[in-house]
Parts: C-alpha cells; sequence; structure tokens
C-alpha cells in the first residue's frame, strides 16, 4: 500500500517536473530564435552599409532599392 502512494507520488513528481522542463525549453528556444533574428539584421545592416561604402554613387542607389526590396526574414512577431 505504501509502495502504490510512493509509486503514484513519483509518477506525479516526474510529470510535473518534466512539464516544467519543457515550458522552459520552449521559452528558452524562443528567445534565442529572437536573438538570430536580431543578429541577421544588423548583419544585413552592416553588409548594406559596406557595400554603399565601396559601389560608386550611381550603382549605390540600385543596390539599395534591391536590397529594401528583398527582406529575409519576416518582421511579424
Amino acid at each position: 500500500m505504501f509502495s502504490s502512494y510512493l509509486y503514484e507520488a513519483a509518477l506525479i513528481y516526474g510529470l510535473v517536473f518534466t512539464s516544467v522542463g519543457f515550458v522552459l525549453g520552449m521559452f528558452y528556444n524562443n528567445r534565442k530564435v529572437f536573438q538570430l533574428e536580431d543578429k541577421v539584421q544588423r548583419l544585413k545592416r552592416t553588409v548594406r552599409h559596406l557595400q554603399r561604402k565601396v559601389e560608386p554613387p550611381a550603382a549605390a542607389s540600385r543596390s539599395v532599392q534591391r536590397a529594401r526590396s528583398s527582406a529575409g526574414l519576416s518582421s511579424v512577431r
């Protein structure tokens, strides 16, 4: 009788901590995805900035229009 109580307590304990770990893992993963999106956006901005420095002024206006029309990641959150 005591062993069945102990078994049920262990099952509930395992279920609760598994659920908590799963939820915390989802939040952690979601935060990492947003951090990666921010890094990608910063890298794109840096690339556009460096391209403007390297390219002549006439070609720069075309590349800016091209870069703005081809947005990589969605900004919807």
